[in-house]
């Protein structure tokens, strides 16, 4: 920027002033207060995203849409990972630790059997009915409500709705009590980052506690919610529920957990154990959906050489209960990707203040923002001209150098806070064992569906040995001039075509030695090609190929998907 000096006639350069986007924040889709509290002390303002698009952060209270995520700036950050519904919602959280519970039970032993309806009635079923216990008591909570909507409690399969979108547990008859009352942690976990993993636990947090005093389920009580869930939202409403006085968190039914964890120290219990514990799980909740996060996270920020264009503020809520042994067992409920924080008493504006700030100064927005700009203006260069292995390898160190430059920054802004560091995949090897492949377990619809296409393909071959072929219309006559797969350019550059099933090809088979010839038809052009058999092919039951082999080029002409057949040149063996 140039400007010419009145007295002098000479020109004056005067370096243009670097926009500061890190004091403007997106609170559209917010409704918490104390965030707006803490934000405008740290000098940050609050702007109408529709008449200035020029913010740093953006805060919602619900799942960030993708549409906003893809839009992200460089500079920007939004405070929800696409996919963290993963173990934000019940019935996901429940199907990712059952799958890990079945390659790791004794690492995953903190979560309470849990069946997802109606997908897992008949697994539910067989359960209550092997057992024969009828005094065990479970738990019925739907797949995607919070603040304990819809929870009740029962030992009857009857009052199951099997077809209902619900999740029903083992329930917790032994859980630690302190005044005789039932309690929860809230505990608030920070990441920073899914690809590499990076993890702050902190250190205080909420213990909310029922408001009757606990008896173990029996017929007569199963409907004493304020005896049975520890649910802020619903024991605020009850006659006995008490507010904390003196604000500090020691008293009523909602506590601090220093204080709740010093209590238990003094009966004998060992509170650095429990809170080792609590992290174990929390460590291990996050790498179950790991993969899956960090690829769709890739896949939204291809570009994103900080890998932190997104963060994430949780709740974990936690249940201490008694082992037979007489120790304390933590056991993970549920996940919350947007932990409510709402001020009703002092207390809680004092833990929820400290906890945003404490966020907001490891995040760095402005630090955050200038490492950003940097890169933004300097992408690319090296990639400029042709790609070579030493670019990309430079490329490659440059990406290492700008993440461990974060990460070391985190770490000195970590130490003037509550938070403690608790997992960085680099410094882990605890933990890598558990990064594995793990499929998904099938579901009893899945194994239903795939039970009765077996059926069906038995059947048609039955009928075929019968001689019993079932009527299909005539294939479209192929052209004789076309005795070999023959690929044209400018056929392999189309998309692969559909072929619905009512307009199926058709299959002639010529038995060879060791290959099959099929002359396939797809009513538009006949292919000819040989194949070489992997599976049974069942008369009637038409698989369809997804590449054909040219016999003289092996130029590859896509057409369909099928599994069952693998192609090989002609002559092949």
């Amino acid at each position: 920027m140039s400007t010419d000096s009145p007295e002098s006639g000479t020109t004056v350069h005067r370096r243009k002033k670097r926009k500061q986007y890190w004091k403007k924040a997106n609170l559209f889709y917010c409704k918490h207060q104390i965030l707006r509290i803490v934000l405008n002390d740290l000098g940050t303002e609050e702007v109408d995203p529709l008449e200035d698009e020029e913010w740093g952060l953006l805060w919602t209270d619900t799942t960030a849409p993708m549409s906003t995520i893809l839009q992200l700036k460089p500079y920007q950050r939004c405070n929800h990972f696409p996919g963290m519904n993963e173990i934000a919602r019940k019935d996901l959280l429940g199907r990712n630790i059952n799958r890990m519970t079945k390659a790791f039970p004794k690492e995953y032993n903190f979560f309470p059997n849990t069946w997802t309806l109606p997908a897992d009635y008949a697994e539910l079923r067989a359960h209550m009915l092997a057992t024969g216990n009828k005094k065990q008591t479970y738990i019925v909570k739907p797949d995607a409500s919070s603040q304990g909507k819809g929870i009740y409690l029962t030992r009857s399969l009857d009052e199951i709705d099997q077809m209902g979108h619900i999740i029903v547990q083992k329930y917790i008859s032994r859980p630690l009590l302190v005044d005789n009352l039932k309690f929860d942690l809230r505990i608030y976990v920070l990441v920073t980052s899914c690809s590499p993993l990076r993890i702050y636990l902190y250190r205080e947090g909420l213990a909310r506690f029922a408001t009757e005093q606990y008896v173990a389920p029996t017929h007569s009580n199963m409907d004493k919610m304020y005896m049975h869930l520890t649910n802020y939202s619903i024991n605020k409403n009850s006659e006995n529920f008490v507010v904390d006085e003196d604000n500090k968190g020691l008293h009523g039914s909602k506590r601090s957990i220093t204080s709740v964890l010093q209590l238990l120290q003094e009966q004998g219990h060992d509170s650095k154990k429990i809170w080792q514990d609590i992290a174990d799980i929390i460590i291990k909740t996050m790498i179950s959906i790991q993969p899956k996060l960090a690829h769709i996270y890739n896949t939204c920020f291809p570009s994103d050489h900080h890998a932190n264009s997104v963060f994430e503020l949780m709740g974990f809520d936690v249940l201490l209960a008694k082992t037979k042994g007489g120790t304390i067992k933590p056991w993970l409920l549920e996940v919350n990707h947007s932990p409510s924080m709402n001020i009703d008493t002092p207390f809680d504006r004092d833990i929820k203040y400290k906890l945003l700030t404490d966020t907001f100064t490891i995040l760095s927005l402005k630090e955050n923002e200038k490492r950003r700009s940097a890169t933004t203006k300097n992408s690319g260069r090296l990639y400029e001209g042709k790609k070579t292995e030493t670019k990309e390898a430079e490329h490659i160190d440059e990406k290492m150098k700008k993440l461990q430059t974060v990460i070391s920054s985190e770490i000195k802004w970590c130490a003037g806070t509550d938070f403690d560091r608790i997992y960085l995949y680099e410094e882990d090897e605890k933990y890598k064992h558990l990064y594995v492949s793990v499929p998904t377990p099938e579901t009893n619809a899945s194994v239903a569906r795939r039970e009765k296409v077996m059926k069906q393909m038995e059947e048609r071959e039955k009928k075929e040995r019968e001689g019993k072929t079932v009527k299909k219309s005539k294939p479209p006559k192929p052209k004789e001039e076309s005795t070999v797969v023959t690929v044209s350019p400018r056929r392999q550059k189309e998309s692969p075509r559909m072929i619905h099933p009512t307009n199926s090809p058709k299959i002639v088979t010529h038995p060879t030695t060791d290959t099959t010839r099929y002359r396939l038809t797809d009513n538009v052009n006949p292919y000819e090609s040989e194949v070489t058999v992997t599976k049974p092919i069942v008369a009637g039951f038409l698989p369809v190929l997804p590449k054909l082999k040219n016999p003289s080029t092996n130029d590859i002409s896509p057409l369909l998907h099928i599994k069952t057949l693998t192609l090989s040149p002609r002559g092949s063996k």
